[in-house]
């Protein structure tokens, strides 16, 4: 019915225009009104009376068909364009997406080969580290010989049952540089006294009175020192090389 009143509201120009052109002359006559998505065609001829100037007859027919069918392929037609723009633009960032992930794994694997490589490097270094001590060690521990004389026997036998008898060389050479074996040496300049050059003297009075001459009681200061600061007196020989102190 609404397809109807609009046919019927369309064609009335038709119906005024149609006398002017046969009035006219302009025969036969076809016009076309496309409104609203209704195409109405309407063509007719015409007798005219060429003496009045008006038409006598004329013969008239129209139809018209609805554009529904070209209105909704149109919309289809949109529609598929915008669900192809939609895909393009997941696509779009699915591809995105995987770039960034693709980029971080990078990262974190570039950030693990590095990690490897610098824990790998630590463990070269701390390997060439022991290796150079286990050389220097070796290198300064001749065959012992047992010393003649009270106090270097004491001192001998004291060091092999504390550190063992290999480092007696290395206690020696440290007490033969330090006070040469002389109990009551004394440093000018520091004050520091005893075969193992306490400092100041008087951090040997715990193991007797006579600190300051004993050799004895030196002795075991002196055992008693390199052990907790060195461990052995073959450490304390690397370091006094290096030093020339202890």
């Amino acid at each position: 019915m609404y397809y109807w009143i609009r046919f019927i509201l369309i064609s009335l120009p038709i119906f005024f225009v149609l006398p002017y052109l046969a009035n006219t002359s302009k025969l036969p006559v076809r016009l076309n009104y496309l409104t609203s998505g209704i195409v109405v065609s309407a063509q007719g001829s015409f007798t005219s009376n060429t003496v009045s100037g008006k038409y006598k007859s004329y013969n008239f027919s129209f139809d018209y068909y609805r554009t529904t069918a070209l209105s909704s392929q149109k919309k289809l037609e949109q529609q598929r364009i915008e669900r192809e723009r939609v895909e393009q633009e997941r696509i779009k960032e699915q591809q995105k997406a995987e770039e960034e992930k693709k980029q971080a794994e990078e990262k974190a694997k570039q950030a693990e080969i590095q990690r490897i490589q610098q824990t790998e490097q630590a463990k070269a270094q701390q390997a060439i580290a022991q290796q150079q001590t286990q050389q220097a060690t070796t290198q300064i521990t001749p065959i012992s010989i047992p010393p003649s004389g009270d106090l270097k026997g004491y001192a001998y036998t004291r060091i092999c049952e504390v550190f063992g008898c290999d480092n007696w060389s290395a206690f020696d050479f440290i007490i033969t540089r330090e006070s040469g074996w002389n109990p009551r040496a004394v440093n000018a300049s520091s004050g520091a006294c005893g075969l193992g050059q306490s400092l100041p003297c008087s951090k040997m009075a715990g193991y007797g009175a006579d600190y300051a001459t004993n050799g004895t009681v030196q002795v075991n200061w002196t055992i008693d020192y390199i052990k907790n600061r060195y461990g052995n007196p073959n450490g304390a020989r690397v370091f006094w090389n290096s030093h020339n102190w202890y």
